[in-house]
């Protein structure tokens, strides 16, 4: 899996040196949980369904995503829209989507889930970690989704961009 530093030296054509810059410079306000958003827009759900930051990188966690992050994978390489998107800022090209594991959650992901016992547990869980709001609505719908992963290869973020703009709605995403 690829570093955000492996992304921004590919996507910038820069050394690893400046993409440290880079990504410092980006998160000159000392988050580096965070992107900052544009201040005209809002977030993605209102303020009573904002989820509390959690912690991602413990083994159990990092197990229950895993299978949602390669799904999300596979539904892009099913999905036109996300590839032309990717496509028109040349990002497009089986290495790099695979390096990265970047994928696309559709807004019906929820009810791709299991049903029954085992469907509402994880349900649950994914709730508890941001990627369900408590209506049970996908954090990352109509999202490409980028996982962000350590120097250890440890899921430790997951960004997503939406792919059409929809007014009152912020077209970057961050987990909690």
């Amino acid at each position: 899996a690829g570093s955000p530093i492996d992304w921004v030296i590919y996507r910038e054509n820069l050394g690893k040196a400046d993409a440290i810059r880079h990504l410092q410079s980006m998160l000159a306000d000392g988050s580096s949980r965070s992107l900052p958003e544009p201040a005209a827009e809002q977030s993605d759900h209102p303020p009573e369904e904002n989820i509390p930051p959690v912690d991602i990188t413990s083994f159990e966690t990092q197990r229950l995503l895993k299978p949602i992050l390669s799904f999300w994978q596979r539904t892009l390489r099913q999905m036109p829209a996300g590839l032309d998107y990717l496509q028109k800022r040349f990002l497009v090209n089986s290495e790099m989507l695979e390096e990265f594991q970047i994928g696309y959650c559709e807004a019906n992901f929820s009810e791709k889930l299991p049903n029954g016992r085992e469907g509402s547990e994880l349900r649950q869980k994914l709730k508890e970690l941001g990627i369900l709001s408590e209506k049970g609505r996908a954090h990352f719908a109509g999202c490409l989704v980028f996982p962000i992963f350590d120097q250890e290869g440890r899921l430790v973020q997951i960004y997503g961009r939406r792919i059409e703009q929809k007014s009152g709605y912020s077209n970057h995403l961050i987990l909690s």
